[in-house]
């Protein structure tokens, strides 16, 4: 079943669309996931039915061989890695070369072994490597996240990338695996066309709008001056339990570096601020979350609110907030090379 085959374009696109969707939509989202997982193993299945047993092998071996893998310590997690790395590189090795080194035997020794004819599995290379890549990193880390089994075997499935790649990270794909559903359609259609795309530009609509100070002033509402003082705990009601949505994965994960950055807003959002006196409230809040993310050895603070060329220029925004590409990539700069804006104890 390729993807510009008729029976993929007008049966087997439209019912896993109309079946996955239709169910996220009756807010079935498990069940969704499991009827885009079958769909998977049938698109995949269409081409040769009788090979479907190893990618499933190969899922189960893989996920359950891993469980096993993160218990284990010292010598013990060395054998278990060894044993599924073996077991990998040896489904490979027998379906795509053991024809080839029968030959090569044949023409080396003068023997006459029978070759075994055996049919290359489809996307094989793609779908072991890319689990390789899961245990190797499992082993590495036996911290990262242990996904379901649905997940992962979604994570090997997914139709639109088992038979051709490309090979993706674990990690990726878990937190990116809702993009890749939903933009299903506009990917085969960029394939179809030959259209070279991919996920990272999913979200990129830089393109699509005005950035500009007419832009801005065009879409920004003023508000009323307030004549009520909003107290300066205003913020705090919730702070508790929402910092605690961060600081809980920084605890458990301190060897991994967080870099956490306050967005360089427009001076228009600070005149929403003080127009409805809210500006006491704002720097409270800021201040408490500074002070106890400092608190944290493997965090990164970065401070880019109070930039003056950069908040007072309207031309960097298409509205008060959002800001354009080129103030990313100075905040990438700035957090990934110079160091600049960071906040530390010291400053």
């Amino acid at each position: 079943m390729f993807f510009n085959s008729y029976i993929f374009i007008f049966a087997f696109l439209p019912l896993t669309l109309l079946g996955y969707f239709g169910l996220q939509k009756f807010r079935k989202h498990t069940t969704a996931k499991v009827f885009l997982c079958i769909m998977s193993l049938v698109f995949y299945a269409y081409y040769n039915i009788a090979y479907l047993w190893i990618i499933i092998s190969s899922i189960i071996l893989n996920y359950f061989g891993r469980k096993i893998l993160v218990k284990q310590e010292g010598i013990k997690r060395k054998v278990v890695f060894i044993i599924l790395l073996l077991a990998n590189i040896g489904i490979l090795v027998y379906f795509k070369y053991f024809d080839f080194m029968i030959l090569a035997i044949n023409n080396l020794f003068k023997t006459s072994f029978d070759a075994l004819n055996i049919l290359l599995p489809l996307g094989i290379s793609f779908f072991t490597f890319q689990q390789l890549a899961f245990i190797i990193d499992s082993y590495k880390n036996k911290e990262n996240m242990d996904y379901s089994f649905l997940d992962y075997s979604l994570f090997v499935t997914f139709f639109p990338k088992v038979i051709q790649g490309p090979i993706a990270l674990h990690v990726e794909y878990i937190f990116n695996k809702d993009i890749l559903y939903d933009f299903t359609i506009t990917n085969i259609g960029f394939f179809i066309k030959k259209i070279n795309k991919n996920n990272d530009l999913a979200y990129n609509w830089n393109l699509n709008y005005d950035f500009s100070k007419e832009a801005v002033l065009a879409n920004y509402s003023r508000p009323e001056i307030s004549e009520i003082q909003v107290d300066s705990n205003y913020y705090m009601q919730n702070y508790e339990a929402n910092m605690h949505n961060i600081t809980k994965y920084i605890e458990k994960y301190p060897e991994t570096k967080f870099i956490i950055f306050f967005h360089p807003y427009s001076i228009l959002l600070w005149d929403k601020a003080i127009r409805q006196n809210q500006i006491e409230a704002q720097i409270a809040v800021t201040e408490h979350v500074i002070e106890d993310l400092l608190q944290y050895n493997n965090v990164e603070l970065y401070y880019f609110t109070n930039i003056e060329e950069i908040i007072t220029n309207l031309d960097n925004y298409k509205d008060y907030t959002h800001y354009k590409e080129d103030i990313n990539y100075y905040m990438y700069e700035c957090m990934c090379k110079t160091g600049n804006h960071r906040i530390t104890k010291e400053n």
